[in-house]
């Protein structure tokens, strides 16, 4: 890992300040502490995805509650639907729009 920082550190000398580039070796040594932590360690998830995941769960099972849909039937009808959905009309799939093809229920069950 020190080798790494020399190396990014010399990089960022060599390149535009202002480059894709610097700003990617500028984050990571600004998180340099959250990544040798990682490294050390290894108990700490390397990135976020698992906690991005529960929360677009939760939006989704909220969204649904708003609109009186049950969650588990809205993700089955998103399931059944999704392999042959156009991705340019995946609005069409959408809690609202779908809600009153769906049984009207809030509850989880």
């Amino acid at each position: 890992m020190a080798g790494l920082a020399c190396w990014l550190k010399e990089s960022l000398a060599l390149i535009s300040r202002k480059s894709d580039a610097a700003t990617a070796i500028n984050y990571t040594l600004n998180q340099w502490a959250a990544l040798t932590r990682y490294a050390k360690d290894g108990l700490p998830e390397i990135d976020h995805n698992i906690a991005e995941r529960g929360v677009a769960m939760y939006c989704m099972i909220g969204t649904c509650m708003l609109n009186g849909i049950n969650p588990k039937v809205y993700l089955t009808h998103m399931l059944d639907r999704t392999a042959d959905h156009p991705v340019n009309r995946v609005d069409e799939l959408l809690p609202w729009v779908v809600a009153d093809l769906l049984p009207r229920t809030g509850t989880l069950d």
